[in-house]
């Protein structure tokens, strides 16, 4: 399934993917669909900037993709430094029941099998080895550092032995993209067959057979836009539409220096608005023909209407092109918030998830009010804006926590959602972390035809080269 930079031409050209960036300026109309097929042939179109991102390895692990995955792949470091989630895991003393691989597919080391990888190095990621991708990868051209070639080498032998891969699977491989081809699609109908059940909930994998298609690109750039170029767009104020309506401004409340939508009231939106500060959106009904699109400074938070049953998080009426945008320089967050029962890790019920994602990962650089994230979360409470976390922190297979979007484009440094269920649209994050085993991603074809990010230039974030 790993094909080559020979037939990229095809496939991407730069153009092609941002909208025909060189006419591209702030007033002009830029989608994923709408290209002159004169121009551009047909066969670029289909290529779909549906997921792209820095750091795959996490939603890798914690989603399903129906859709292409565009990936910069840490420029050729999996996992960032490798190991952090290699197939062989272990803590001082507990080796012989620390194999992140056996506790997620229930496959068995010997002390033998666990001595040879831990002294490898281990090298091949399991995040990986969960994931299904119905759809393409684009990763850059990357050669593996030779120094980590011996290690993948022998994990890729170990899984042959093991029969978890095909033993026509390659087990030597010098490129990222020879190493995703390997790990995706050398799979055994043995192995496949494990993942036939997801190990969380225990949802039957429709996806456990899919085959991935890898392709290589010269390279991928995933970024987000910064504080000031948002701020730009502002001038002198804290709050702006595009095109200037009293009416947007009234249905967005100024709580100062924080933003909320005001819940039950429809938010009549065809345009952008434009925010300095943290903004709250709960319980969104959008009324829209063309799009609303949503730029921050700061952390942007969504909370799909509380209920105890599968349900939409967002409510769209209007024409079939209906859409909400949201850029942030921060993050976009869905359904992070608190807890109203004690949970069982730190830090507090109180700060819930949002406290677990972002304490827990910066606690050791800053003080709690200091993390960017918790920090904004913060400021909304100082304002009366209460933000509780999906499933009040309980278990995955809680109802409560069965909420989709559709029709959602996201684009900021990171990416976090809560929820189960499906998410029908596009992310462009550096960062993305979908709720644990039941994250399911697709392409929405209404962003084929919708203005995308028009008051920013998309190829400041998003680009690839062949």
């Amino acid at each position: 399934m790993l094909k080559r930079s020979l037939s990229l031409r095809k496939y991407f050209l730069f153009a092609a993917l941002v909208g025909l960036v060189s006419q591209y300026q702030n007033c002009s109309k830029v989608n994923f669909g709408a290209l002159d097929s004169s121009v551009v042939p047909q066969s670029v179109r289909t290529f779909k900037p549906a997921l792209a991102t820095a750091n795959s390895d996490c939603i890798l692990c914690h989603g399903k993709i129906e859709g292409n995955l565009i990936t910069t792949q840490h420029s050729g470091k999996l996992q960032g430094t490798w190991g952090t989630l290699d197939m062989y895991s272990s803590i001082a003393g507990q080796e012989d029941n620390r194999s992140w691989f056996r506790a997620h597919v229930g496959i068995e080391m010997t002390p033998e099998e666990q001595k040879m990888l831990a002294n490898s190095g281990s090298g091949v990621s399991a995040t990986y080895l969960t994931s299904h991708i119905k759809g393409s990868v684009y990763v850059p051209q990357i050669l593996l550092p030779y120094v980590e070639q011996g290690k993948v080498s022998a994990s890729l032998q170990f899984l042959k032995n093991k029969n978890i891969l095909r033993s026509s699977t390659p087990a030597s491989v010098s490129s990222v993209a020879e190493y995703l081809d390997a790990i995706l699609n050398g799979r055994s109908d043995y192995y496949r067959n494990l993942l036939a059940k997801n190990i969380y909930t225990g949802e039957v994998n429709d996806f456990k057979d899919v085959l991935t298609s890898v392709r290589e690109v010269a390279s991928v750039k995933v970024g987000a836009y910064s504080v000031d170029e948002i701020k730009s767009l502002l001038g002198s104020t804290s709050m702006k539409s595009y095109p200037a309506s009293g009416a947007l401004i009234s249905q967005i409340q100024d709580l100062g220096g924080a933003f909320k939508n005001v819940e039950g009231q429809v938010l009549e939106c065809d345009g952008d608005l434009v925010f300095n500060g943290p903004v709250a959106l709960k319980n969104l009904i959008i009324k829209s023909n063309t799009g609303c699109r949503i730029y921050s400074t700061s952390t942007i938070f969504v909370e799909a209407p509380a209920g105890v049953s599968e349900r939409e998080g967002i409510q769209f009426l209007g024409g079939s092109q209906a859409n909400l945008q949201l850029i942030s320089a921060r993050a976009v967050v869905f359904g992070l918030g608190s807890c109203s029962a004690k949970i069982d890790y730190s830090p507090s019920a109180e700060l819930g998830s949002v406290g677990r994602r972002y304490i827990t990962r910066d606690k050791a650089e800053a003080s709690d009010k200091d993390i960017p994230v918790v920090a904004d979360f913060l400021a909304l409470r100082s304002k009366g804006v209460t933000l509780q976390d999906a499933g009040d922190c309980k278990n995955l297979v809680e109802a409560s926590r069965k909420v989709h979007f559709k029709h959602v484009l996201v684009s900021a440094p990171e990416f976090q959602n809560r929820y189960t269920g499906d998410y029908h649209g596009v992310v462009i994050a550096p960062f993305i972390l979908g709720a644990i085993g039941d994250f399911k991603y697709s392409y929405d074809d209404v962003f084929e035809n919708v203005d995308i990010v028009p008051l920013l230039k998309i190829e400041k974030v998003f680009a690839v080269k062949e």
